[in-house]
């Protein structure tokens, strides 16, 4: 996922998820997918718990803020407001 926006979502609920937004341009131009990794659990006692847990929405969109769009609906039927924090690329950290 060298390619991928990378974003941390915190929830109002004090949850913390992960998208990732890729270009799909070599399979079909002008698409996006993003890959939205959430949990149901409140609490983990240890990380392998978490890891078992770990459930996933992808999507398929024309544009970025549609997947964005996509995951604020998806919250939003878990009764979770969201923000979204976009994670520079590590290269260009202290550049």
């Amino acid at each position: 996922m060298g390619n991928a926006t990378k974003y941390i979502i915190k929830t109002d609920g004090n949850r913390t998820y992960s998208l990732y937004i890729m270009d799909a341009n070599e399979y079909n131009k002008g698409k996006y997918i993003g890959l939205f990794l959430f949990h149901d659990e409140d609490f983990f006692e240890d990380s392998e718990k978490m890891w078992t847990n770990l459930r996933h929405r992808i999507f398929f969109e024309n544009s970025a803020d549609a997947i964005k769009e996509k995951v604020i609906e998806y919250t939003e039927g878990r009764f979770e407001k969201i923000i979204f924090i976009e994670i520079p690329e590590p290269n260009l950290i202290g550049h």
